[in-house]
């Protein structure tokens, strides 16, 4: 069963999104999406892995912060700080069945490290899962401006780049979604503390078409230093879902993540 409420958050409503089972099994996944586009991208894949779990006895949530997706406010609203404490306060209010397994994907990812120490204080953490993750706050950052740099190919006068743009208060528009100068400076403040993930039962999953793990991502991986007995970071053959405009068939994410979240729950 699907369906969704809207939350009373410090700003407006915010809608969650809840996949549960007739017959629960007391196991829970919280889903942190992408940003902007790719969360769009992203949701039929969301949807396949909540259903199947759902079907198992599961409990899942996706929140679209406010400002995206279906609920209040604009893209101009976006917050990092509001999102967390809206997120913090709902789950003091649901009072979820504990562990909580965390869903990350893309930007969401990063902002998990960010709030992982408010999100303490409110849940007991179970498994995480890591689909394609951005751990960086300044390569996510030069992903967008490539975006704003691309859109001003065509132009006969050379445009002000984004961060210049942003360093003088200006709001951006990238890919039609507007960046403002205050969701810019908090992702540039954003230090994320890999550390924190140490001793965690995580599954890190990369796509690509490449024949090997990019050497960027194996070196963040010996970095978060996890536990091999009960961690594990996999290459999938799979082309880049969240930059798709159509589906994409992605049954071995959707295998792994059932394998991973699922396995040795029942033992």
């Amino acid at each position: 069963m699907i369906n969704a409420e809207y939350q009373q958050g410090q700003l407006g409503w915010w809608l969650m999104t809840r996949w549960q089972s007739a017959a629960p099994s007391g196991q829970t996944l919280l889903i942190l999406p992408p940003f902007a586009e790719e969360a769009n991208r992203s949701r039929r894949l969301f949807s396949e892995l909540c259903q199947q779990l759902a079907a198992n006895g599961w409990s899942c949530y996706l929140p679209d912060f406010y400002g995206t997706g279906d609920s209040q406010g604009d893209f101009t609203d976006i917050d990092l700080n509001l999102w967390q404490q809206d997120l913090c306060q709902w789950l003091a209010r649901a009072k979820l069945q504990q562990p909580v397994h965390l869903l990350a994907c893309r930007f969401g990812a990063l902002q998990l490290l960010a709030m992982w120490p408010a999100l303490l204080q409110q849940l007991q953490p179970g498994k995480l899962l890591f689909w394609q993750p951005q751990l960086d706050s300044q390569k996510f950052l030069q992903q967008l401006f490539r975006q704003h740099q691309a859109s001003n190919l065509l132009l006969a006068d050379k445009a002000p780049s984004a961060s210049q743009l942003l360093d003088n208060d200006l709001t951006v528009e990238i890919a039609g979604y507007c960046i403002t100068p205050n969701f810019y400076r908090q992702i540039s403040a954003l230090k994320p503390d890999l550390s924190q993930l140490q001793h965690r039962s995580l599954c890190w999953l990369e796509l690509s078409t490449l024949p090997q793990l990019p050497l960027p991502v194996a070196k963040v991986w010996q970095q978060l230093a996890a536990d091999p007995a009960t961690s594990s970071q996999q290459l999938l053959a799979l082309p880049a879902f969240w930059l798709q405009q159509e589906p994409l068939p992605a049954a071995a994410l959707i295998e792994h993540s059932l394998s991973f979240l699922m396995g040795g729950l029942n033992d």
